[in-house]
């Protein structure tokens, strides 16, 4: 059948929203959020084990720039 550009856009935008409300109520997208957290962390940790005591003064500075992940969150548009 045929639908008008309007009907298509009210579809478009309600399947929109089921996804969304879908991928904020995944526990995989979480599971998997949480794991990238942990691995940024720990290469984080990695490198700024392997420089001077200056060179993590200025790394600490940085790292304390760098947004927080939140996992709670559904994921950006």
């Amino acid at each position: 059948g045929e639908i008008t550009r309007e009907e298509a856009a009210l579809q478009l935008k309600d399947l929109a929203l089921r996804v969304r409300e879908a991928l904020k109520n995944n526990d995989a997208r979480t599971i998997a959020c949480e794991a990238m957290k942990e691995c940024r962390r720990i290469l984080f940790e990695n490198i700024r084990s392997a420089l001077t005591a200056e060179q993590q003064v200025l790394w600490d500075a940085w790292v304390a720039t760098q947004p927080v992940i939140d996992c709670t969150r559904p994921p950006a548009r």
